[in-house]
């Protein structure tokens, strides 16, 4: 729930200072463009593979003694 909370709400502006200014105008996308579309690829895949490898693993037998 948290990590959908994360993605929502932004980039998280209010950690790195505030310093620069936001627009709505999209023009050619920068190296910061990438690196942020990117990360958050990454982040949804890490999410969606953790999830698929706990329901495999809660639906194999247990090995015991």
């Amino acid at each position: 729930m948290f990590a959908l909370l994360v993605f929502v709400t932004g980039k998280g502006d209010a950690m790195s200072g505030g310093g620069s200014v936001r627009t709505s105008f999209k023009g050619k996308a920068n190296f910061e463009d990438y690196i942020s579309r990117i990360t958050l690829y990454l982040g949804i895949a890490f999410i969606v593979l953790m999830i698929g490898i706990d329901i495999i693993g809660n639906r194999l037998p247990q090995a015991g003694p």
